[in-house]
């Protein structure tokens, strides 16, 4: 096996590395941070869409309660509601294009939940309904 020679090491690289390394240290550290959307008042939002509590809390996808929360002050919208909130406010059609391109794709989604709803039933309705005779029971034990 050939050893390398110390000497013949390749110094202008070793050198550009160090100086990377202490430009690195020496530089000011950069600080970023998360931007969050404008707080939006969700009544307001609502009003203007032109939704009651129920379907607008069902389109965004929260409960009522949380809707109700956030427009009376007790709470206010976190994380992805606050970005989504945001989006509405800007483009308060982004939630039925959306909801219309998925509902063109997969069918009328109301179809589909009475489909679900009647599979549901379906297999409520079948299951069998098994009941143990006295007999089973005294001769494994459990009626005497």
């Amino acid at each position: 096996m050939r050893k390398t020679d110390p000497a013949r090491v390749d110094k202008p690289l070793i050198i550009l590395g160090l100086e990377e390394a202490l430009a690195l240290l020496t530089s000011p550290p950069v600080v970023r941070r998360a931007t969050r959307p404008h707080p939006v008042n969700v009544a307001a939002l609502r009003g203007r869409i032109g939704l009651n509590q129920n379907d607008f809390a069902e389109r965004i996808g929260v409960p009522v309660a949380t809707l109700r929360n956030w427009e009376q002050g007790r709470r206010s919208p976190t994380g992805s509601a606050c970005v989504l909130l945001a989006l509405l406010d800007r483009n308060p059609g982004v939630i039925d294009e959306t909801l219309q391109s998925d509902m063109a794709e997969s069918g009328s989604a109301q179809l589909q939940q009475a489909s679900m709803r009647a599979l549901k039933l379906k297999s409520v309705r079948l299951r069998p309904f098994r009941i143990n005779s006295v007999h089973n029971h005294k001769t494994r034990g459990g009626l005497s």
